[in-house]
């Protein structure tokens, strides 16, 4: 009987020890549980591209991308019932080639630019952003930390999310409104 019972406590123990090995690791390594906020490794990506971004650089951007990336672009409309502003239809792309991201940063660069280089410091929680500006987004987007930025405000604040894989901490994803 007491065989048994430090058999299967050794087991418990073995199991624990193999569980706080592998958070151990998921922390060292910088990746974010899912719901948490963002790895500061993604968070540098992020940042790093936004930077680029706004230094017109496309190649830089390009250089801290990985394919395929997912672009989602949604615009700002009057509310149908007059109230104010509400989000419009989301454009979805996928870029699968190398070419065609360097071609899609270029053309970004030139209309594009974001407040501050550095993630917004309040940012709604992973939740609210996948429910709300990613409601529909290709299934990508739920494996990667979110990093959201201020694009600066009008009648509406406009936003940047920029998603980042959290072990390579490669930015596969931009959203842009």
């Amino acid at each position: 009987m007491a065989g048994g019972w430090m058999q299967g406590g050794w087991r418990c123990a073995r199991l624990i020890v193999g569980v706080v090995g592998v958070v151990g690791l998921l922390f060292c390594s910088g990746v974010a549980a899912p719901g948490a906020s963002p790895a500061p490794r993604s968070v540098a990506a992020a940042e790093a591209l936004i930077a680029a971004l706004n230094a017109t650089d496309a190649d830089g951007m390009v250089a801290l991308a990985a394919i395929p990336f997912e672009l989602r672009e949604q615009e700002w409309v009057s509310a149908s019932n007059g109230s104010g502003f509400v989000l419009g239809a989301a454009q979805d792309r996928t870029v699968a080639e190398p070419a065609e991201l360097a071609r899609t940063f270029r053309a970004l660069v030139e209309r594009v630019h974001v407040r501050s280089a550095t993630a917004a410091a309040s940012a709604p929680g992973r939740q609210a952003l996948l429910s709300e500006q990613l409601s529909g987004a290709a299934a990508a987007w739920k494996n990667l930390d979110l990093v959201l930025f201020l694009r600066g405000e009008g009648d509406v604040e406009h936003v940047v999310i920029v998603g980042v894989a959290p072990g390579p901490a490669r930015v596969r994803a931009l959203y842009l409104n």
